[in-house]
């Protein structure tokens, strides 16, 4: 719940957001980094995975899991839509892939407090279906 309101409060005008894993790791995070950790966390062990699993059983999990996330824990995440479309193209439904990567950028577009994440992350080039399908993450275009 606490996740949300910040979405909501920074929709307009984010927050600074940096990835603690690129800084001193000795550091002691505030609590207010300690809720960018937990995103970071977050996102390494439920979304990075997808963009090198290949394995239809699992990909149909996963699909199950951001069906969920998208329509009944969070709304309007791009995050969460963006990686459902990249399974939905890795299980062959392309038309479902492009309608959330659609939406997803529409998400996006609307808030200050997705963009600096997709920015610090480099998630943008994900937009590109087919390259994803193949296997490649954005450090692949580099």
């Amino acid at each position: 719940e606490k996740q949300r309101l910040r979405e909501a409060n920074e929709q307009q005008n984010a927050d600074e957001f940096v990835n603690l894993f690129e800084g001193d790791l000795d550091d002691v995070p505030t609590n207010e980094e300690l809720e960018d950790l937990w995103f970071l966390i977050d996102y390494m062990v439920n979304y990075e995975k997808i963009l090198t699993e290949d394995n239809p059983l699992r990909l149909k999990k996963m699909q199950y899991f951001l069906r969920d996330v998208s329509t009944r824990m969070t709304m309007n995440n791009p995050l969460a839509t963006l990686f459902l479309g990249i399974v939905e193209s890795k299980l062959g439904n392309l038309h479902e892939a492009e309608v959330n990567t659609s939406l997803s950028k529409s998400y996006l577009k609307k808030s200050a407090y997705w963009q600096i994440r997709f920015k610090i992350l480099d998630l943008e080039c994900l937009y590109n279906l087919s390259a994803v399908f193949k296997g490649k993450g954005c450090n692949d275009y580099y």
